[in-house]
């Protein structure tokens, strides 16, 4: 990519609509099996209902929806770093946020994919600003549309200029957790090494989840697991309680990242009804009972 030449502030004319260029995307079953394998598919070997995304041959093979996100990672920097609207800042001091993904159509287990990405909204948060990434993947020749995808980053330090939200940033806002008990509630282990090889199957080679120096830039005292794996854990739950092994099932899956994981501990997963087909979902650790991720799932025809 040619280097621009940035604003000393943020401009949020000059922000709001930029794009990069479609960019391609290689999808084939050995990266959507690791991703599978990354969310805790097939912990045991001879759950054959987890072969569906973790085994080639198998006559459902398909990959898991919340792969959609992981399309775009490696090019949210670039994003950043050109956009001359933008300040140069340290990206360790950028926070994933919230994360909405629309499910269109399954994605397609192998062939050429291309994304689009831009900048749709902003806003000055004092102390920082967040910035909301809108995300289309289509299929590269037929032109179908699979996902959409929202990603809302807050970077501390860049000053938003007294920046308003245009409405799609608050138009994404989840409904509190209830305050009676769940309906449903389901544990979750995660692993020492999870982010190690999360990471390859993500897409997101951040050394913040792998490199200890790293971590304690970003102010942790050990490397983080990534939000998107416990995302995409959460996602897996919701599939194997409610969706009957119907990958189709799943409409849409929203949430906020309201805290850190640090891979070995336990997730406890809480489900609360929220119509006919909605959930609200509030996930936290076990280990430390602080709530890290709050998020909302819709479904086609949910069994519950």
């Amino acid at each position: 990519m040619e280097s621009v030449e940035k604003s000393s502030k943020l401009i949020p004319s000059k922000v709001i609509g930029f794009k990069l260029p479609a960019m391609k995307f290689d999808i084939n079953p050995n990266d959507t099996i690791l991703y599978a394998l990354g969310l805790g598919f097939n912990e045991d070997q001879l759950n054959t209902k987890h072969f569906r995304f973790t085994y080639e041959l198998n006559d459902e093979f398909s990959v898991f929806p919340t792969y959609s996100c992981v399309i775009p990672i490696k090019n949210l920097v670039d994003l950043f770093n050109g956009c001359a609207g933008i300040p140069e800042f340290n990206m360790m001091t950028l926070l994933h946020g919230e994360e909405w993904l629309e499910i269109i159509k399954p994605l397609p287990t192998s062939g050429q994919l291309i994304y689009e990405m831009e900048f749709v909204d902003l806003e000055d948060k004092g102390k920082g600003t967040v910035f909301c990434i809108g995300v289309r993947v289509k299929g590269k020749e037929c032109g179908t549309l699979f996902s959409v995808i929202y990603v809302n980053l807050f970077v501390r330090g860049v000053k938003g200029e007294g920046a308003k939200s245009n409405g799609i940033l608050k138009g994404g806002a989840l409904k509190k957790v209830p305050k009676e008990n769940p309906f449903k509630e389901v544990t979750l282990k995660t692993y020492p090494n999870q982010a190690l090889y999360y990471r390859l199957g993500g897409n997101d080679p951040n050394p913040l989840h792998v490199d200890p120096e790293m971590s304690s830039m970003g102010g942790f005292e050990k490397p983080i697991l990534h939000g998107l794996c416990f995302f995409g854990m959460t996602a897996k739950a919701a599939y194997e309680a409610f969706c009957e092994d119907q990958v189709d099932n799943l409409l849409s899956y929203k949430a906020r990242f309201t805290s850190h994981v640090i891979p070995g501990e336990t997730l406890a997963v809480k489900f609360w009804k929220n119509g006919k087909n909605s959930l609200i979902v509030s996930v936290s650790t076990v280990e430390r009972k602080l709530q890290v991720l709050q998020g909302e799932f819709t479904f086609k025809n949910a069994k519950f």
